[in-house]
């Protein structure tokens, strides 16, 4: 699985048109399913402050401030990602709606959203990370808290190719409330998980 690209390619998803620099994850639908579950399960977005935490090429941003958020903040730590990210958000015109910051997940963001999106590593073996994925996806959940408005949701994606049990035991044991998408494609099954702190 090709998840991080080996060369600079140009794709399109949703009609957005992006720029996926070499080294950032490629959200391709051919080679993933986690960013088109997302971009094919956006609640309403209109007049929604939004956060796309590990953004990537910004495709998720991107999609909420074309689809009427009134302002999206993106954050990776990858200063490539990052500068793709940038490239994009200028390419599809939305500067005026997007923040790019770098940031360790919340470390450098500030205020309140209404939805949190974070389409983060899910297999150990693809990412060379200081703590395992279900480890960082825990922590961006247990610091959602701070960031989240009342009534607001977050939604992580996951997939069968790492064990989604631990995943929904984390879940019950903090008794979050969540609404679970899932969807098989690529010979795996893929989770959205809509969550309600």
């Amino acid at each position: 699985m090709e998840v991080l690209n080996s060369e600079d390619k140009s794709i399109e998803l949703i009609g957005i048109k992006l720029k996926v620099k070499k080294g950032v994850f490629n959200p391709d639908e051919r080679i993933t399913n986690s960013t088109s579950l997302v971009l094919n399960n956006l609640p309403m977005l209109r007049d929604k402050e939004v956060l796309d935490i590990g953004c990537g090429t910004g495709i998720i941003a991107i999609a909420c401030a074309l689809g009427g958020a009134k302002k999206v903040v993106a954050v990776d730590v990858d200063k490539n990602s990052l500068e793709n990210a940038k490239i994009n958000v200028k390419a599809n015109s939305v500067q005026d709606k997007v923040e790019v910051i770098e940031s360790d997940l919340f470390d450098k963001v500030q205020g309140k959203f209404d939805y949190i999106f974070a389409n983060l590593p899910i297999s150990d073996k693809h990412w060379n990370l200081s703590v395992s994925t279900l480890d960082l996806v825990k922590k961006f959940v247990i610091e959602s808290l701070n960031h989240t408005k009342e009534n607001g949701k977050i939604y992580i994606v996951w997939a069968s190719f790492s064990k989604v049990s631990p995943l929904k035991q984390f879940f019950k044991e903090k008794r979050y409330s969540y609404i679970e998408i899932k969807q098989r494609k690529l010979n795996r099954m893929w989770y959205l998980f809509e969550i309600s702190l």
